[in-house]
């Protein structure tokens, strides 16, 4: 169920008072490859804020890298989590943003109806949620995105991350290590 190398605070499948240590190859492959993907994310911030005075970068993706680059097999990263809450949070916080504002109820309205989508949809994703609270720091920029918020940048960034850490596992397990 969960990933044997993940070194989160719980004991190991076995019951041992120790968690299971990872290979070197685990810690050197996940570091390089979210250095690699947080780079090119910036890159394009940079280059989307440059050129069209849109962010780019939202907070979720460095917590969803931790998540990506850091488990194997956590069940916030799988596809479904990450696709369809990063979606549904973009969507609600468009919407409150362009319907209500972005004071302090309607980012807590936000995050909370976010979460109710997610639940309703079997699709938790942590991550999700600062889709919402991206929106109410970059309002303007979010309402001169309306919908297409649920896409770019959050869907896009996500993805990224997504195929960056699925490409990782394969680093991980062809060309595994131990110093």
């Amino acid at each position: 169920m969960f990933d044997p190398h993940s070194r989160l605070s719980m004991p190991s499948p076995s019951g041992a008072p120790e968690v299971q240590k990872r290979p070197t190859s685990d810690i050197f492959w996940g570091a390089l490859m979210c250095f690699l993907a947080t780079l090119a994310l910036s890159l394009v911030d940079r280059y989307a804020s440059a050129m069209h005075g849109l962010p780019f970068l939202t907070g979720s993706w460095g917590t969803l890298s931790v998540l990506a680059f850091g488990t194997v097999d956590n069940p916030a990263a799988r596809p479904w989590n990450c696709v369809v809450a990063t979606v549904l949070a973009s969507i609600v916080a468009a919407a409150l943003v362009a319907t209500v504002g972005t004071g302090p109820v309607a980012r807590a309205a936000g995050v909370a109806i976010a979460l109710a989508c997610m639940m309703q949809f079997g699709a938790i994703h942590p991550p999700g949620a600062a889709a919402v609270y991206f929106a109410m720091d970059n309002a303007a920029e979010v309402a001169r995105l309306g919908a297409v918020y649920a896409v770019y940048p959050t869907l896009v960034g996500s993805l990224f991350v997504l195929a960056m850490g699925r490409l990782t596992v394969r680093l991980k397990t062809r060309f595994e290590f131990t110093l």
